[in-house]
C-alpha cells in the first residue's frame, strides 16, 4: 500500500508540475517557438528550466521570471537574462515590451532562447553555454546484432531540394523474395538536418509499378498504404517488440516505398540531401506479423490566438468489432502532431469504461516523440474502443491552423503498433468530426448514403447532383447566383451531403475529383461567403484556353471558397 501511495504521490507531483508549467508559457510571448540553440529543428518548450521539457533546475531566464512575479513586466522584458547583449523582449518577439496574456505577439519568427548565451558558439558565449547538451540519443537495438540478420541501406540519391516549404518524394526499392523475412528494425541516415522532417517506410502490393527516381508524391502512393518503418526528429531508429516483425519476400512485402518529407521553409534553392532508412531483417522468422493501426481525427480548424483547443476523435466499438477477427496486442505507441500541439492521450475502453491510457503525454513535444513500450503487450478485443485527446495552442499563429502535411499544419494521430496483423482487416480507423469510414457498413451505407456509389462521379446519382448544381451556381467566378441557393438545400438533403459525412466527400471531391470535382465544391459553395469575387479584383476567366485545365486564379478561388466554407 505504501508503494502504491508513493507512486500516486508521484504521478499527481508530475502533473501539477507539468499544469503548472503550462500555465506559466501562457505567460510568456512566443514560449512554445523558442529553438534549441544547437540541435536544428528542435525547440526548448520549457524555456525557464535547463531541462527543455521544463523540470528540474531553473536556467537565469527562469531565475528572472520567478523573481518578477512569474508575470512579463516591462522590467522584466527589458532585462537581459543571459547576458547577451539582446534584452528578453527582443529575443521573444515583444521588443518593445507591449505584449500582454492572450495577445498575438507583433512578430513571430526569428525567436531566440532567452536564457542561452547567443551567438551559440561564440568564444563570448561558450563558458556560459556549458551546461546545455547538445548531444541526440544513440540508437540501440540489440536485436540488429543476432546471427543472420542482415542490412540494408535504402536510400535517395544526392540530389536538389526544391525552393518550396513543404515537399514529399518518393522512391520504390525492390527487396529480397528468395525467402521470408521479417523486418525488426530501422535506423535512420540523415544527409541534410537543414530540411529532413520526417521519413515513412511503406510496404507495397506486388503490382505496383516501381519508380526508379524520386519523384513528388502526395504523402505516400496508391498501392503503397501500410508503414513499416518511421522516422521523425528526435527518434534515433525503430526496434520491434521481440516476437513480431513486419513480413518481407515470398508472402510479405517484395517492394517498399521510401518517402521523404523535406521541410524548407526559408525557401533557399542550395539545398541538397540523399537521406534515407537503414533496415535490419532476418530469416529467422518471429511468432507473429506486425502491424501498424492509425487512429485520431483530421477535421482540423484550429483558431488563432487561443490557449488550449481541444480535439477529439473516437474508433468505436462498431468499428473493432467489425474490422479485429480476433484479440490483437499492442506493443509501441506514438503519437503525432505538429507544433502546435501541447498534449495528447488515446484511452483504450471496454464497454464505455476505460482500462488504460495507451498514450498519455501531458506535455507534448513534436521534436521529442515518445515511444511507449508495452512489455508484456496490451490486449485489445473486437468491441473494445479507442478515445484520441489532442490538445492545442495557437497564440503565436495570426491565422487558422488545419490538418495538412507541412510542419506549419497540424495533425491529431496516433500509431498503434501490434501483432497479429492478420486479425485487422483495415488498419485505419481515424475520424473526420464524427464520421468515421470504419462506421460504413458491409454493404457501403452509412446513415442512408450508399458511400462507395456516391464517390464515384459517373454513377447516376452522383451525376446528377453534379449537373444539377453546375448547371444553376457558378463556378468560374464564385458570384452567388440568385437560383443557386434553393439548388444547393435541396441538393443538401441527399444523405451523402448532410453533416460530416457530407463535409468529407465535398473534401474528398476537392482533392480526388480533379478539375470536376474542384468546380461542384466551388459552385456549391458559392453563396456560403458573399462576394468572394470581389475580393479578387481583375479575375476574369477562371479557365485556360481549351476550357479543360485550372488556372493559378481559379485554384485560388477554390481554396478560398473550401476555407470559407471551413471556418464556417
Amino acid at each position: 500500500m505504501m508503494a502504491y501511495l508513493r507512486l500516486l504521490m508521484l504521478v499527481v507531483l508530475n502533473s501539477s508540475v507539468t499544469l503548472g508549467y503550462q500555465m506559466f508559457m501562457k505567460r510568456l510571448p512566443n514560449a512554445d517557438q523558442v529553438p534549441h540553440p544547437c540541435k536544428l529543428h528542435h525547440t526548448w518548450p520549457g524555456v525557464g528550466h535547463r531541462n527543455p521539457k521544463g523540470t528540474g533546475l531553473r536556467n537565469q531566464f527562469g531565475l528572472d521570471f520567478f523573481a518578477a512575479g512569474q508575470r512579463w513586466t516591462r522590467a522584466f522584458c527589458e532585462m537581459d537574462s543571459d547576458d547577451d547583449g539582446r534584452t528578453n523582449g527582443e529575443e521573444l518577439g515583444d521588443p518593445d515590451c507591449v505584449w500582454t496574456e492572450g495577445d498575438i505577439p507583433d512578430v513571430t519568427s526569428g525567436i531566440t532562447h532567452p536564457g542561452i548565451c547567443d551567438p551559440w558558439g561564440s568564444p563570448a558565449c561558450s563558458a556560459d553555454n556549458g551546461w546545455v547538451s547538445c548531444e541526440t540519443e544513440e540508437f540501440n537495438c540489440s536485436a540488429t546484432s543476432e546471427p543472420d540478420v542482415q542490412m540494408r541501406t535504402l536510400r535517395f540519391p544526392r540530389m536538389k531540394v526544391p525552393n518550396t516549404e513543404t515537399n514529399y518524394f518518393c522512391q520504390t526499392f525492390e527487396l529480397p523474395a528468395d525467402r521470408d523475412y521479417h523486418l525488426i528494425a530501422t535506423e535512420p541516415v540523415i544527409d541534410n538536418t537543414h530540411v529532413m522532417h520526417h521519413i515513412r517506410l511503406m510496404g507495397c502490393r506486388d503490382d505496383v509499378p516501381m519508380i526508379h527516381h524520386p519523384r513528388r508524391c502526395y504523402m505516400a502512393e496508391r498501392g503503397c498504404n501500410d508503414v513499416i518503418g518511421l522516422w521523425t526528429v528526435g527518434l534515433a531508429g525503430q526496434c520491434l517488440y521481440s516476437e513480431a516483425g513486419f513480413r518481407l519476400g515470398i508472402s510479405g512485402y517484395k517492394k517498399v516505398l521510401l518517402e521523404l518529407h523535406w521541410n524548407n521553409p526559408e525557401m533557399r534553392d542550395d539545398y541538397h540531401d540523399a537521406s534515407g532508412l537503414k533496415i535490419f531483417y532476418t530469416p529467422r522468422l518471429r511468432q507473429y506479423d506486425a502491424g501498424i493501426l492509425w487512429t485520431g481525427q483530421e477535421r482540423l480548424m484550429l483558431p488563432p490566438g487561443q490557449s488550449k483547443i481541444v480535439v477529439q476523435s473516437t474508433c468505436p466499438s462498431e468499428c473493432t468489432k467489425r474490422r479485429f477477427s480476433s484479440p490483437i496486442y499492442i506493443t509501441n505507441s506514438l503519437n503525432h502532431m505538429h507544433y502546435m500541439g501541447i498534449s495528447e492521450s488515446v484511452e483504450h475502453l471496454r464497454e464505455g469504461k476505460r482500462l488504460q491510457y495507451l498514450t498519455n503525454e501531458a506535455f507534448y513535444t513534436y521534436d521529442n516523440p515518445v515511444i511507449n513500450t508495452f512489455d508484456p503487450p496490451l490486449e485489445v478485443r473486437p468491441g473494445d474502443s479507442f478515445k484520441t485527446t489532442c490538445v492545442y495552442r495557437t497564440l503565436s499563429r495570426r491565422v487558422t491552423t488545419v490538418w495538412g502535411e507541412g510542419t506549419n499544419d497540424e495533425m491529431c494521430y496516433s500509431l498503434l503498433m501490434f501483432y497479429p496483423k492478420s486479425a485487422v482487416s483495415n488498419i485505419y480507423c481515424d475520424g473526420w468530426g464524427d464520421y468515421n469510414s470504419c462506421m460504413v457498413d458491409d454493404e457501403g451505407f452509412y446513415r442512408g448514403c450508399h458511400v462507395r456509389s456516391f464517390k464515384n462521379l459517373s454513377h447516376p446519382a452522383t451525376h446528377k447532383i453534379f449537373h444539377k448544381v453546375l448547371k444553376h451556381c457558378d463556378f468560374k467566378h464564385g458570384e452567388c447566383l440568385p437560383e443557386c441557393p434553393d439548388v444547393v438545400t435541396e441538393v443538401r438533403k441527399h444523405p451523402c451531403l448532410q453533416g460530416d459525412l457530407g463535409d468529407k466527400m465535398l473534401q474528398e471531391f476537392h482533392e480526388d475529383g480533379g478539375f470536376k470535382g474542384m468546380n461542384f465544391v466551388t459552385a456549391l459553395r458559392s453563396c456560403d461567403c458573399p462576394r468572394l469575387s470581389e475580393r479578387h479584383v481583375g479575375m476574369q476567366d477562371m479557365t485556360s484556353s481549351d476550357g479543360l485545365r485550372p488556372t493559378k486564379s481559379h485554384i485560388t478561388l477554390v481554396l478560398l471558397v473550401w476555407n470559407c466554407f471551413a471556418l464556417h
